[in-house]
């Protein structure tokens, strides 16, 4: 494999282990593959000595250090399923960046068109809207993945992804932390 085949292999595996953390649940094991990747990504922090962003990785890596996978998985049902804290958190693109903020809206058939226009579609295990983070997360895995397996790497592929994540991956990701 060329550099380029090994370093979207490793985008396929990390983007895969984000989505299933934001599907749920998770287990001790997926639990410590994610603070594994914290571990990596704190390394980096550290050496763009960005130490604000240091400090939040060691603050979710000893968080998730002190809890068993059992307390991730209520703390996700809290926030997600049951809304425990007044509010359900629904991780979807339509219902925080589009204009009715309501789920099923039109940015998830946006979403489909993309998803289709790849030929990929959900698995019927996948009980979440097509706009969910998760589901977008496991989209980006699947095309790092056939970068890597077919080692065909062209600007105009890497000019999708980067606006697919920018437009709704990363703006997401920003509205879910702020709630």
């Amino acid at each position: 494999m060329t550099n380029n085949a090994d370093l979207f292999q490793r985008r396929y595996e990390i983007y895969g282990i984000f989505s299933k953390i934001l599907e749920g649940p998770v287990n001790d094991s997926l639990k410590n593959v994610f603070i594994g990747i914290l571990d990596c990504v704190d390394k980096f922090a550290l050496q763009a000595d960005d130490i604000e962003f240091h400090n939040n990785i060691i603050s979710i890596i000893n968080y998730l250090n002190s809890v068993d996978s059992i307390e991730l998985n209520r703390v996700y049902t809290t926030l997600f399923i049951s809304g425990g804290y007044g509010k359900i958190i629904c991780p979807s693109v339509s219902m925080y960046l589009g204009s009715s903020g309501h789920v099923m809206a039109q940015e998830r058939d946006d979403i489909m068109e993309i998803y289709s226009k790849n030929s990929l579609f959900l698995t019927d295990e996948f009980k979440e809207q097509e706009d969910h983070i998760a589901a977008m997360l496991s989209y980006i895995s699947l095309i790092c993945k056939d970068i890597s397996k077919n080692n065909i790497l062209n600007e105009s592929t890497i000019d999708f992804l980067v606006d697919f994540i920018k437009k709704y991956v990363i703006q997401l990701l920003d509205k879910l932390i702020d709630e």
